[in-house]
Protein backbone atom coordinates (compact mmCIF):
# COMPACT_ATOMS: atom_id res chain seq x y z
CA UNK A 1 0.00 0.00 0.00
CA UNK A 2 2.83 2.38 0.81
CA UNK A 3 5.40 1.06 -1.66
CA UNK A 4 5.45 4.36 -3.56
CA UNK A 5 6.49 6.15 -0.40
CA UNK A 6 9.09 3.62 0.70
CA UNK A 7 11.43 4.17 -2.24
CA UNK A 8 12.20 7.90 -2.46
CA UNK A 9 14.47 8.45 -5.45
CA UNK A 10 15.89 11.49 -7.16
CA UNK A 11 13.27 11.07 -9.91
CA UNK A 12 10.44 10.92 -7.35
CA UNK A 13 9.17 14.12 -5.77
CA UNK A 14 6.46 14.93 -3.27
CA UNK A 15 4.06 17.86 -3.25
CA UNK A 16 1.70 19.21 -0.62
CA UNK A 17 -1.32 20.75 -2.37
CA UNK A 18 -3.24 23.34 -0.32
CA UNK A 19 -6.20 25.20 -1.78
CA UNK A 20 -6.25 28.92 -1.20
CA UNK A 21 -9.09 28.85 1.36
CA UNK A 22 -7.33 26.33 3.63
CA UNK A 23 -4.06 28.22 3.20
CA UNK A 24 -5.71 31.48 4.25
CA UNK A 25 -7.26 29.72 7.24
CA UNK A 26 -3.93 28.30 8.44
CA UNK A 27 -2.07 31.55 7.81
CA UNK A 28 -4.68 33.63 9.63
CA UNK A 29 -4.49 31.26 12.60
CA UNK A 30 -0.71 31.73 12.64
CA UNK A 31 -0.93 35.50 12.38
CA UNK A 32 -3.71 35.96 14.93
CA UNK A 33 -2.00 33.68 17.47
CA UNK A 34 1.28 35.63 17.29
CA UNK A 35 3.34 36.09 19.47
CA UNK A 36 2.30 32.58 20.53
CA UNK A 37 2.76 29.51 18.39
CA UNK A 38 -0.19 27.33 17.34
CA UNK A 39 -0.44 23.69 16.28
CA UNK A 40 -2.94 21.74 14.22
CA UNK A 41 -3.78 18.58 12.35
CA UNK A 42 -5.27 17.91 8.96
CA UNK A 43 -6.58 15.29 6.57
CA UNK A 44 -4.78 14.50 3.34
CA UNK A 45 -5.55 12.34 0.32
CA UNK A 46 -2.73 10.85 -1.77
CA UNK A 47 -2.56 10.93 -5.56
CA UNK A 48 0.17 8.92 -7.22
CA UNK A 49 1.74 10.03 -10.51
CA UNK A 50 4.63 8.66 -12.53
CA UNK A 51 7.33 10.92 -11.14
CA UNK A 52 5.69 12.51 -8.12
CA UNK A 53 3.14 11.99 -5.37
CA UNK A 54 0.61 14.63 -4.34
CA UNK A 55 -0.62 15.00 -0.78
CA UNK A 56 -3.85 16.96 -1.12
CA UNK A 57 -4.95 18.74 2.04
CA UNK A 58 -8.71 18.35 2.48
CA UNK A 59 -9.31 19.57 6.03
CA UNK A 60 -7.60 21.53 8.81
CA UNK A 61 -8.32 20.89 12.48
CA UNK A 62 -7.30 22.96 15.51
CA UNK A 63 -7.15 20.84 18.69
CA UNK A 64 -7.28 21.99 22.29
CA UNK A 65 -3.70 22.94 23.14
CA UNK A 66 -1.19 24.77 25.29
CA UNK A 67 0.58 27.69 23.58
CA UNK A 68 3.25 30.26 24.33
CA UNK A 69 5.98 32.08 22.41
CA UNK A 70 8.28 29.26 21.30
CA UNK A 71 6.00 26.37 22.28
CA UNK A 72 2.73 24.65 21.37
CA UNK A 73 1.42 21.18 22.23
CA UNK A 74 -1.83 19.21 22.26
CA UNK A 75 -3.65 18.97 25.55
CA UNK A 76 -3.90 15.43 26.90
CA UNK A 77 -6.60 13.51 25.03
CA UNK A 78 -7.05 16.19 22.35
CA UNK A 79 -5.86 14.01 19.48
CA UNK A 80 -8.07 11.09 20.52
CA UNK A 81 -11.05 13.46 20.67
CA UNK A 82 -10.35 14.59 17.11
CA UNK A 83 -10.12 11.00 15.87
CA UNK A 84 -13.39 10.15 17.61
CA UNK A 85 -15.11 13.20 16.11
CA UNK A 86 -13.89 12.26 12.63
CA UNK A 87 -15.21 8.71 12.97
CA UNK A 88 -18.56 9.88 14.34
CA UNK A 89 -18.82 12.32 11.43
CA UNK A 90 -18.30 9.54 8.90
CA UNK A 91 -14.73 10.52 8.02
CA UNK A 92 -11.64 8.37 7.65
CA UNK A 93 -9.20 8.77 10.58
CA UNK A 94 -6.44 7.18 8.47
CA UNK A 95 -6.35 10.41 6.47
CA UNK A 96 -5.25 12.41 9.54
CA UNK A 97 -1.61 12.31 8.47
CA UNK A 98 -0.93 16.04 8.34
CA UNK A 99 0.62 18.07 11.17
CA UNK A 100 1.40 21.78 11.11
CA UNK A 101 2.48 24.43 13.56
CA UNK A 102 3.57 28.04 13.51
CA UNK A 103 6.71 29.81 14.67
CA UNK A 104 5.03 33.22 15.12
CA UNK A 105 7.47 35.71 13.52
CA UNK A 106 10.49 33.42 13.87
CA UNK A 107 12.28 31.39 11.21
CA UNK A 108 10.73 28.17 9.92
CA UNK A 109 12.63 24.99 10.75
CA UNK A 110 12.14 21.63 12.47
CA UNK A 111 13.39 21.80 16.05
CA UNK A 112 14.63 18.94 18.20
CA UNK A 113 11.21 18.85 19.86
CA UNK A 114 9.61 18.57 16.42
CA UNK A 115 11.94 15.67 15.61
CA UNK A 116 10.82 13.89 18.80
CA UNK A 117 7.15 14.43 17.99
CA UNK A 118 7.64 13.12 14.46
CA UNK A 119 9.52 10.06 15.71
CA UNK A 120 6.61 9.25 18.06
CA UNK A 121 4.00 9.50 15.32
CA UNK A 122 1.68 6.46 15.27
CA UNK A 123 0.60 6.63 11.61
CA UNK A 124 2.25 4.89 8.61
CA UNK A 125 3.50 8.28 7.41
CA UNK A 126 3.13 11.95 8.27
CA UNK A 127 3.50 15.21 6.35
CA UNK A 128 4.67 18.06 8.59
CA UNK A 129 4.60 21.77 7.80
CA UNK A 130 6.06 24.71 9.72
CA UNK A 131 4.85 28.22 8.92
CA UNK A 132 5.22 31.70 10.34
CA UNK A 133 3.22 34.92 10.23
CA UNK A 134 5.39 36.19 7.35
CA UNK A 135 4.09 33.52 4.95
CA UNK A 136 7.29 31.46 5.11
CA UNK A 137 6.75 27.69 4.95
CA UNK A 138 8.62 24.41 4.82
CA UNK A 139 7.30 20.85 4.67
CA UNK A 140 8.67 17.32 4.96
CA UNK A 141 7.52 13.72 4.68
CA UNK A 142 8.43 10.97 7.14
CA UNK A 143 7.55 7.35 6.40
CA UNK A 144 7.39 4.70 9.13
CA UNK A 145 5.90 1.67 7.36
CA UNK A 146 6.96 -0.62 5.80
CA UNK A 147 10.44 1.01 5.90
CA UNK A 148 11.46 4.13 7.82
CA UNK A 149 12.53 7.10 5.71
CA UNK A 150 12.87 10.48 7.40
CA UNK A 151 12.94 14.13 6.40
CA UNK A 152 12.01 13.76 2.74
CA UNK A 153 11.59 17.26 1.22
CA UNK A 154 8.07 18.21 0.17
CA UNK A 155 7.28 21.19 -2.02
CA UNK A 156 4.24 23.30 -1.10
CA UNK A 157 1.79 24.36 -3.79
CA UNK A 158 -1.01 26.82 -3.05
CA UNK A 159 -3.89 26.02 -5.39
CA UNK A 160 -6.08 28.95 -6.43
CA UNK A 161 -9.85 28.58 -6.72
CA UNK A 162 -10.78 31.11 -9.43
CA UNK A 163 -14.40 32.25 -9.56
CA UNK A 164 -16.25 32.51 -12.86
CA UNK A 165 -16.01 36.30 -13.11
CA UNK A 166 -12.24 36.17 -12.63
CA UNK A 167 -11.87 33.49 -15.30
CA UNK A 168 -13.83 35.57 -17.82
CA UNK A 169 -11.83 38.72 -16.98
CA UNK A 170 -8.52 36.87 -17.42
CA UNK A 171 -9.63 35.33 -20.71
CA UNK A 172 -10.57 38.77 -22.03
CA UNK A 173 -7.20 40.22 -20.97
CA UNK A 174 -5.38 37.35 -22.66
CA UNK A 175 -7.28 37.86 -25.90
CA UNK A 176 -6.68 41.63 -25.95
CA UNK A 177 -3.10 41.79 -24.65
CA UNK A 178 -1.29 38.55 -25.54
CA UNK A 179 0.28 37.79 -28.90
CA UNK A 180 1.27 34.16 -29.41
CA UNK A 181 4.47 33.55 -31.38
CA UNK A 182 6.02 30.32 -32.60
CA UNK A 183 9.55 30.00 -33.95
CA UNK A 184 9.82 27.86 -37.07
CA UNK A 185 12.85 25.67 -37.70
CA UNK A 186 14.91 26.74 -40.67
CA UNK A 187 17.89 28.85 -41.74
CA UNK A 188 16.01 32.12 -41.36
CA UNK A 189 14.41 31.24 -38.07
CA UNK A 190 11.16 32.91 -39.08
CA UNK A 191 8.64 33.78 -36.39
CA UNK A 192 4.91 33.27 -36.87
CA UNK A 193 2.77 35.70 -34.93
CA UNK A 194 -0.80 34.66 -34.20
CA UNK A 195 -2.77 37.85 -33.84
CA UNK A 196 -5.75 38.25 -31.45
CA UNK A 197 -8.13 38.04 -34.43
CA UNK A 198 -6.60 34.65 -35.40
CA UNK A 199 -4.72 35.99 -38.45
CA UNK A 200 -1.13 34.79 -38.86
CA UNK A 201 1.75 37.14 -39.69
CA UNK A 202 5.29 36.00 -40.45
CA UNK A 203 8.58 37.84 -40.20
Amino acid sequence: MYSNLSTPEVSQSYRLIIDIELYQYIMTLAQESTPNEIIGMGAIVKEYHKHYTDFILTDVIVPEQYVSPGYCAFKEGAQNKIIRDVIEGGGNPEELCFRWHSHANGPVFFSLLDEEDIANCDSPYVVNMVINAKHEMIARLDVFEPVHFRNIPVSIIIKPIPYEGLIVECQENIRSCCETITRKDGPKGRITRIMPNGRKERS
